[in-house]
């Protein structure tokens, strides 16, 4: 994606385009640096919507910081149910994954 993409949708309300800018930001992608904190807060507008995926990649955000993850393991379980539920499939390989020692 492009910078001049990106400006374009920066304010979007839009949740696939919300978590493409969170993913963007999380990888350091499109002459963005690693921001852990931008993904975050995109991901977060993405999941307030029910988005699916903004809920599975919120989530995984927590995963990664270590610390959060062990203080709030039931928000990340919450977080990744609610994205299985909802139909998205990386979710429920995760979720069984982490929870059950099953992989898909």
């Amino acid at each position: 994606a492009s910078l001049r993409w990106l400006e374009k949708v920066w304010d979007s309300e839009d949740p696939r385009v919300l978590v493409r800018i969170g993913c963007m930001f999380h990888e350091g992608k499109s002459g963005l640096g690693v921001d852990y904190a931008m993904a975050r807060s995109y991901f977060e507008r993405a999941a307030s919507m029910g988005d699916p995926e903004g809920l599975y990649f919120l989530g995984m955000t927590l995963a990664d910081d270590k610390k959060a993850f062990l203080s709030d393991v039931e928000k990340f379980r919450a977080l990744i149910e609610e994205s299985s539920r909802k139909g998205y499939r990386q979710a429920t390989q995760a979720y069984l994954e982490i929870f059950h020692n099953v992989t898909i």
